[in-house]
């Protein structure tokens, strides 16, 4: 006759059976696979999504307890599992059909790192919360000293050496056959941050090509290796961009100034670094929307990337309509503090910032 402790040692099993196979089934979901898009891990210890990714031994070591140690329990595994279902079922609550929404479209659609920052944007407005939101995961391994600035097919980087005041830009083809490096020697004037080219090379595997080396633009190299064009214009005007960039001038992106500021604590307050990041934000996000509602109202055709937004004429406009409808944008966009470059990579500019703030 089986005992009272065989029916629950049966019982314990079947749940424990079923708690793996939900567990197996999340952590191959698409809801995961979204989720790590942004550092975020399935855990089947607690059934939740942290930021430390667990080993895969963990799911080994939660399937051994759950089959064969959990069992041995019998009606105390049994109680223990009904017990956490009646504390789950007094606290649910029903959430409103928008966040229903968003949780669909997690499970089900397929999402890159810019689209999972919109949608937690879109959660948070759901659920009536601010604050900032996750863009990556906690990389203990992280470099703290660089920066991705564009982590799409044309990657670019920046690592900030406050040692010895230099930051190296690095930018590779999408075919990951060319190699671009710039070393730029920088300083601080208060918050502006001021640079100039020390040295400028480009690798492939036919070997290396120098432009600039210990700040001298090498003219000769340059006019015999490109004659009269380059693939950026007339190899004169690349001459003199490069005569430019060697001499001190004002660096113009936002975020690598605030992230180099952010390796000087001994001259900058973390507070007003983060103050000065969500102010951009603020700014980006106000800029956008002037933009595009001037945009809409003057009938442009608005065309949405992963990057950012780009606009397109009527198909039935006239040149002069044209014309007329670029510089009403231009200045509209002018007095909104954008332009259409930022506009084209706003979601970039946006996700390096949030970055900055998170990590």
């Amino acid at each position: 006759m089986i005992s009272v402790y065989s029916y629950g040692t049966v019982a314990a099993f079947v749940i424990g059976l079923v708690k793996v196979a939900l567990a197996s089934t999340s952590l191959v979901s698409l809801r995961s696979e979204n989720m790590k898009q942004i550092g975020m891990y399935y855990d089947c210890l607690t059934g939740k999504y942290c930021d430390d990714k667990p080993s895969r031994w963990r799911f080994f070591g939660y399937t051994v307890f759950m089959l064969t140690l959990a069992p041995l329990a019998s009606w105390l595994s049994v109680s223990s599992a009904a017990w956490s279902w009646l504390r789950w079922k007094a606290t649910h609550v029903v959430p409103p059909d928008e966040v229903k929404r968003l949780h669909y479209r997690l499970a089900h659609v397929p999402m890159t790192k810019a689209q999972m920052i919109v949608w937690q944007e879109e959660l948070s407005k759901a659920l009536g919360l601010v604050g900032p939101v996750r863009t990556g995961g906690s990389d203990r391994d992280r470099d703290p000293t660089v920066l991705v600035i564009d982590p799409g097919e044309w990657f670019r980087r920046v690592r900030v050496q406050p040692e010895n005041t230099t930051m190296e830009f690095y930018q590779t083809t999408p075919d990951r056959e060319v190699f671009y490096y710039s070393t730029y020697e920088y300083r601080f004037e208060k918050d502006e941050l001021l640079v100039r080219l020390r040295e400028d090379r480009c690798e492939s595997y036919e070997g290396s090509e120098w432009s600039v080396r210990d700040g001298v633009v090498l003219e000769s190299d340059l006019r015999e290796r490109f004659g009269k064009n380059t693939l950026f214009g007339g190899v004169e005007e690349r001459v003199a961009d490069l005569h430019r960039k060697v001499k001190w001038h004002a660096h113009a992106s936002i975020l690598v100034r605030l992230f180099a500021m952010k390796m000087h604590p001994e001259l900058f307050k973390y507070a007003e670094i983060m103050a000065e990041s969500r102010g951009e934000l603020q700014r980006i996000g106000s800029s956008v929307e002037k933009s595009l509602a001037e945009a809409q109202r003057l009938g442009f055709a608005i065309v949405e990337d992963e990057v950012g937004v780009t606009f397109r004429f009527g198909s039935e406009w006239s040149d002069s309509e044209k014309k007329n409808a670029e510089e009403t944008l231009s200045l509209a966009m002018e007095d909104s503090g954008t332009t259409f470059n930022e506009l084209s990579a706003y979601k970039r500019s946006r996700t390096g910032l949030l970055d900055l703030i998170n990590s």
